[in-house]
């Protein structure tokens, strides 16, 4: 008897490098490939996780946050690192260093699309989740704080 391999709706085997992690659902890379790959962020010859050897050398923290990530914005430890150094170590928005905050930088994305836009600091990533990511929102308590 063979032993049992999931397929998604297509037939692809959804095993090894063919599946990634998306909001706690399995996807199929060929009939649905993640949207992170459009973006600046890509991960390592496409792959959304790391090998077995490569996760061995992480720390069991490093592993943790590995996982956190890629559950819920399908990048790895290594691509968040690697923004981290494209925004030198800063909030995308106010510029503040990591060092200067009380928790780290949080990883910003488009709740429609799932594509990463950068690092935040908290209160500027709570403060775009308040104006709903709407640019009209953001323009017009713009022109509420210049004419007050």
């Amino acid at each position: 008897m063979r032993p049992y391999i999931p397929r998604c709706k297509n037939g692809h085997k959804l095993s090894g490098n063919n599946v990634y992690l998306c909001k706690k659902n399995i996807k199929c890379r060929k009939c649905d490939p993640p949207r992170l790959s459009h973006t600046l962020l890509k991960t390592i010859d496409n792959k959304p996780r790391l090998s077995e050897s490569e996760l061995s050398v992480l720390s069991r923290a490093e592993r943790r946050m590995n996982t956190r990530l890629l559950y819920s914005h399908g990048i790895t430890l290594e691509d968040y690192n690697k923004l981290f150094q494209r925004q030198k170590g800063c909030c995308a928005i106010c510029h503040r260093h990591q060092s200067k905050l009380k928790r780290g930088l949080f990883v910003d994305h488009d709740h429609k699309t799932d594509i990463v836009r950068g690092l935040l600091c908290q209160k500027c990533n709570s403060a775009l989740g308040l104006f709903r990511d709407k640019i009209k929102y953001l323009r017009r308590g713009l022109r509420y704080l210049e004419q007050a």
